[in-house]
């Protein structure tokens, strides 16, 4: 999806972001490309993956 494809994604966050589901959107520039998916494992496995469940 070239062109629209942030604009989209931006309008699907927004719908859970306004219900008050806490999110972090993170858009990276390459599609379905290996370099794209290593970035965001990465993120994952080093922000969110191995941390204490949030509670409250």
């Amino acid at each position: 999806m070239h062109g629209a494809g942030h604009s989209y994604h931006a309008r699907v966050v927004s719908t859970p972001a306004g219900e008050g589901v806490g999110l972090t959107a993170d858009f990276v520039n390459g599609g379905h490309e290996w370099f794209v998916w290593r970035q965001l494992i990465r993120d994952f496995l080093t922000r969110t993956a191995f941390l204490p469940p949030v509670t409250g």
